[in-house]
């Protein structure tokens, strides 16, 4: 997450060459949020990949892997601690190899995507797509910057969802049901998306039926897209 391509100048300094730690299983995922990227599109599985560093954004030598899964409802701060822990290990085992002579170098072949940089608009929220893209995008952006959605102008974060087998015919974003003990339903492109952690302006995150008792949604109602 340095944010700048080092030089080969640089990365010639040291002896043994520059390492580094990616959080994904190159070449898929290259760039400046793998993690994150991984989850929204909906993977089964990321993992750790060390490297040598060259001149190109994630292009050098595969070394070490070590693949992490991706359940259906695993969240981005679960990818990144599992990833953290995963990391440490295969740097520790990538610099032993390496002290021993044994560390093989991977040239990168095969399909490779990138991992673009996330700003605040990613988390945007369309309506029109549907409920599992959804709920991968909110999953994918806990924690930072967020998923989000507009209600009545005023910008609301959706921090946790639920994918139901629910048919709708309503359109996109149509609020169905809004009740304290049932909780916060949605039409989405294709069904009907449960959102169970939400943010209101200048509240905290709470679990949506709580926030519903205390701050009752009157329908009809329709998150903007």
């Amino acid at each position: 997450a340095f944010g700048q391509i080092l030089s080969q100048r640089i990365l010639d300094i040291p002896p043994y060459g520059c390492i580094n730690v990616h959080g994904s299983l190159l070449p898929r995922y290259r760039g400046a949020a793998p993690m994150q990227w991984c989850v929204i599109d909906g993977e089964k599985k990321t993992g750790i990949t060390t490297m040598f560093m060259d001149a190109g954004l994630d292009t050098g030598d595969m070394l070490l892997k070590a693949e992490f899964p991706i359940g259906p409802d695993t969240t981005l701060e679960e990818v990144h601690d599992g990833l953290m822990a995963l990391g440490a290990k295969v740097l520790i085992d990538t610099l032993e190899e390496l002290s021993a002579g044994t560390l093989k170098r991977i040239p990168q072949t095969g399909e490779s995507n990138y991992a673009p940089m996330l700003t605040k608009g990613t988390g945007h929220i369309h309506w029109q797509d549907c409920a599992q893209k959804i709920h991968n995008l909110v999953r994918g952006l806990d924690s930072w910057p967020g998923a989000y959605t507009f209600l009545a102008g005023k910008k609301y974060k959706i921090w946790r969802t639920r994918c139901t087998t629910e048919k709708t015919e309503a359109q996109p974003g149509t609020i169905l049901r809004a009740d304290k003990k049932e909780g916060l339903f949605v039409a989405a492109g294709d069904g009907v998306l449960e959102i169970t952690e939400l943010q209101a302006p200048g509240k905290k995150r709470m679990a949506a039926k709580d926030y519903l008792n205390g701050h009752a949604i009157a329908l009809p109602a329709t998150f903007e897209d």
